[in-house]
């Protein structure tokens, strides 16, 4: 019998416990759906869990946030455009300090193809967890310049996707895993600037294209199989303690462009295989061993090398097989037992006697005509510091956003979109307290400190007594907001010394605004205009500091220009300066990377000469590049097109003079004609630092003092090079190359 139906009291009461029911997990839905902890994915969540173990930074991840939906919009995260999963973490020189991520990175790894995670140059200190190296799909790791210690975990070997692996200076310890050959598409290795000790592992992985242990404490031989490395482009293992013989199996690296083996214990004669590698085109250094015997007569055929340092060794015989190496632009072999005459050519001719002082049998004729030359000049000083400044800059922030583009993805802004006064779009990347109604009052006719082929520049004071410099671009379709918007984003996460640092930008219908920091002493284009006294204008986008320290301006600003004139139907603009760009942009309207190494060649050539790319004054109106090319080409001195400044009455001493014209052989070459031949800006950078000398060692140390002055001999009688051999200890301060990025 079916129970009575309930009474009508009754049955509300049900309904409305019901009701409740209901609404309790309509809520309790809701909150878990706007809950921090849920309101951004499980990848999110791990890199919430790293931030929150780090002390303060000053801000620098205050855009990873718990109520976001996703990271992808995070400073320094870029993620897939197709699953919006995260591939890349990018946090760089922002301070971070605390522990590496360990467990809590784990989700990233899961069902990914790809992931790549960059924390250098902060301050992460501890070891380096064996947990990370669990992330299977890692492709990149870079924890370059921390304070990191401990050992590198044998657990490395298992990652089979890494491809780039920097934790250059550290402070790690112990020996290089050989459980790291297992990383079998392993092609970048950088481990310099540590304390590692031991030997080197027996094998390296096949792929490797550059390996850089160098200033660390390794010791023992170098085995036969570094031979075994086909891909093998550059080997820094310099400032070591490896000593045996140089394997002769080196000569089977035929991609071989740098080898530096300096500031170590090696011993015997130089193999000749050296000299056949036929790519050996920037740097050889092996300075400071115990090489004896003489120079293979194949060095004759290293005739694309920039670079040659022999010093400090025992080596003997004389230096014919030198003669022909005319691409050479340094060249050391000082304290060694050469002898005989030098070469009888120009290049020789015109060696600074400290590059071949300590051979007691050297004949190297009268040198009068060098010696007449001394003095010291700022002016050079201040611009070798800008050459080695800014193309250090130029190759790590071109790296940056060759990743990037490489990605598909982006860093988000970082910072926050406000709508200010009127219909303007601020997005600042670092808390300003300013206001447009400030920005705007100060962009007059007075305040104007620049003009480019992008927009005007003006300084601006706000009444709170912040000043910086704002970009007005010159006008735009209003269409392409979104896209300025998502192009500018990248620019304000970068972070480099010398690199001007987008603070922000503001958007208003067709009108842009950049915010940058203002530099005090302008750009080089004025300081080389004030010293010569002629109204042209030059070099506008390198600016100088308080101290004058050189700043790169508007990088990757042409990017930017080139992705929003892809948007309109109006013909695109030009991206450069008349003078400045590469021959080869009329065609393909297009910047590369050789597009750029050849304007930084240009800058090179009017700071050394002091003419403008399109000075008038030059013969048949030629360009500064053809001008120089033809005196080079007909074997002329390179220092006769030095700027009279540098070269007048109170003319260069002979190592000055020397760097000069070094430079100018530098800068030659990254004006060829073809972009082909130009080399990397990261080898600009590497021939640079090889011109930089180090400065002599304190007194007081165990030197030995140099020899006193010797009389000069009669102009008919050749002079014979007799400086007391210095203390290696003393003398041999390789300053290896290590000064790049990928």
């Amino acid at each position: 019998m079916p129970p009575p139906p309930p009474p009508p009291v009754a049955a509300a009461a049900a309904a409305a416990r019901h009701a409740l029911l209901l609404a309790s997990v309509a809520v309790a839905v809701a909150l878990l759906l706007v809950s921090p902890c849920h309101g951004v994915s499980e990848q999110g969540q791990a890199l919430l869990r790293w931030k929150a173990s780090l002390r303060p930074s000053g801000g620098a991840l205050d855009s990873w946030r718990a109520s976001d939906a996703t990271p992808c919009r995070w400073l320094g995260v870029s993620c897939d455009a197709r699953t919006g999963d995260v591939v890349g973490v990018t946090v760089t020189s922002v301070d971070l300090q605390g522990p590496l991520p360990a467990a809590s990175l784990l989700p990233l790894a899961r069902s990914l193809r790809t992931l790549a995670v960059d924390l250098s140059y902060n301050n992460l200190t501890g070891v380096i967890p064996k947990q990370l190296f669990a992330l299977q799909n890692l492709t990149k790791l870079r924890l370059s310049g921390n304070r990191l210690s401990g050992t590198i975990p044998a657990e490395i070997g298992g990652l089979k996707s890494l491809n780039f692996l920097d934790i250059s200076d550290n402070h790690l310890v112990g020996a290089v895993p050989s459980a790291i050959s297992g990383c079998s598409s392993l092609e970048f290795l950088d481990l310099h600037s540590n304390a590692l000790s031991g030997s080197l592992p027996e094998t390296l992985p096949r792929s490797l294209q550059l390996i850089d242990v160098s200033d660390n404490q390794l010791a023992g031989a170098l085995s036969s199989s570094i031979g075994l490395m086909p891909e093998l482009t550059k080997l820094y293992l310099g400032k070591n303690r490896l000593a045996g013989g140089i394997p002769p199996e080196i000569g089977s690296c035929q991609k071989l462009q740098l080898l530096d083996l300096g500031d170590n214990a090696f011993s015997g004669g130089i193999p000749p295989e050296i000299g056949t590698l036929p790519s050996l085109e920037i740097s050889l250094n092996l300075s400071c061993n115990r090489l004896s015997g003489e120079i293979p007569s194949q060095f004759a055929g290293l005739d694309k090398l920039g670079s040659l340092d022999l010093s400090h060794n025992e080596l003997s015989g004389g230096l014919d097989s030198l003669a022909a190496l005319q691409n050479l632009v340094t060249l050391n072999i000082s304290y060694n037992a050469f002898s005989g005459e030098l070469p009888d050519t120009p290049f020789f001719q015109r060696l600074p006697l400290s590059d071949l002082a300590g051979n007691r049998h050297l004949i190297v004729g009268d040198g009068s005509d060098e010696s007449s030359r001394r003095g010291a000049i700022s002016s050079l000083k201040v611009a070798m510091s800008v050459l080695a400044a800014v193309s250090a800059a130029l190759l790590v922030a071109a790296t940056y956003l060759l990743a990037r583009m490489r990605r598909g993805g982006g860093a988000g802004g970082g910072g926050r979109v406000v709508h200010g006064e009127g219909a303007w779009e601020v997005t600042l990347y670092q808390k300003l307290d300013i206001s447009m109604d400030d920005v705007l009052r100060g962009l007059t006719s007075a305040n104007v400190i620049g003009t480019g082929s992008s927009g005007v520049v003006y300084k601006v004071d706000t009444p709170n007594g912040y000043t910086f410099a704002v970009k007005k671009m010159w006008s735009t379709d209003e269409t392409t907001t979104a896209a300025f918007r998502s192009e500018i984003a990248a620019l304000g996460s970068i972070r480099h010394r010398n690199i001007v640092r987008l603070l922000g930008w503001a958007a208003n219908g067709g009108a842009r605004l950049l915010f940058y920091g203002y530099l005090p002493n302008g750009n080089l284009s004025g300081l080389l205009r004030r010293a010569r006294r002629r109204p042209r204008r030059g070099a506008m986008n390198v600016l100088l500091g308080a101290a004058y320290e050189p700043y790169l301006a508007d990088f990757g600003l042409a990017r930017v220009l080139s992705k929003l004139d892809s948007a309109m139907p109006a013909p695109p603009r030009i991206a450069g300066s008349y003078g400045y760009m590469a021959p080869e942009y009329a065609s393909m309207q297009r910047i590369t990377e050789k597009s750029d190494v050849y304007s930084f060649g240009v800058v090179m050539l009017e700071m050394l000469t002091g003419r403008h790319p399109l000075d008038p004054t030059l013969p048949g109106g030629a360009h500064l590049v053809q001008w120089v090319r033809d005196h080079l080409q007909a074997k002329r001195d390179a220092a006769e097109l030095l700027d009279a400044r540098l070269r007048g009455a109170a003319a260069a001493a002979d190592a000055d003079v020397h760097e000069m014209r070094q430079a100018m052989s530098v800068a030659a070459l990254c004006v060829a004609r073809r972009a082909d031949d130009r080399p990397a800006m990261k080898d600009v950078v590497a021939l640079l630092k090889e011109i930089r000398r180090p400065a002599p060692s304190a007194a007081g140390d165990d030197a030995k003092p140099p020899p006193p002055p010797q009389p000069t001999p009669p102009p008919s009688l050749p002079t014979t090079v007799t400086a007391t051999p210095a203390s290696p200890v003393s003398s041999c301060s390789f300053a290896a190359v290590t000064d790049y990025s990928v």
